[in-house]
């Protein structure tokens, strides 16, 4: 809670919490309770198993046990205010989302969902948006490197939107 206090006092907006809220879930409810549902955003990093997802930590590299469909139903249950959904299996390929998961994860969650992982061109944006509707995207290397740029993304997002309304 110090750490969240810190950073709200900097002037920070929101707080994002992966590894904390698996160690102790309780810390969503507290965080949500104590400065409202939008300052949390819980990150879930979920990688492809047999039967769907599991949740991991540190940066995806530790299995929780966790199967993210529940989890993220608990996470909004605790009061998370949003959600900030990655696919190890697609972070850093630039082939694409893993958009089962994100259609999954927002069929049964109504807080806003920020779909990570796997961007590297517009196809890839195209198939996310043609299946489901994120709140919000999340992608840096497309940017870092200039293979996309956000005039482009924005095209691809109003363009899916044009062809949605008709």
């Amino acid at each position: 809670m110090s750490d969240v206090e810190q950073a709200l006092e900097a002037g920070a907006d929101k707080v994002t919490i992966n590894t904390a809220a698996v160690r102790d879930p309780e810390l969503i409810e507290k965080i949500a309770k104590t400065y409202g549902s939008q300052c949390v955003v819980a990150s879930v990093q979920a990688k492809r198993t047999q039967n769907g997802w599991e949740a991991y930590t540190e940066t995806g590299r530790e299995k929780t046990g966790l199967q993210v469909l529940d989890w993220v139903r608990q996470l909004q249950d605790l009061g998370a205010g949003e959600l900030l959904l990655t696919s190890v299996d697609q972070e850093g390929t630039k082939s694409g989302f893993d958009v089962a998961l994100v259609e999954e994860v927002n069929k049964i969650i109504s807080i806003p969902l920020i779909a990570s992982g796997g961007y590297g061109n517009p196809s890839h944006l195209m198939e996310l948006l043609e299946r489901t509707r994120p709140s919000g995207l999340c992608f840096a290397s497309v940017l870092h490197y200039r293979t996309s740029n956000i005039d482009e993304i924005k095209r691809i997002i109003q363009l899916q939107e044009q062809k949605e309304s008709g």
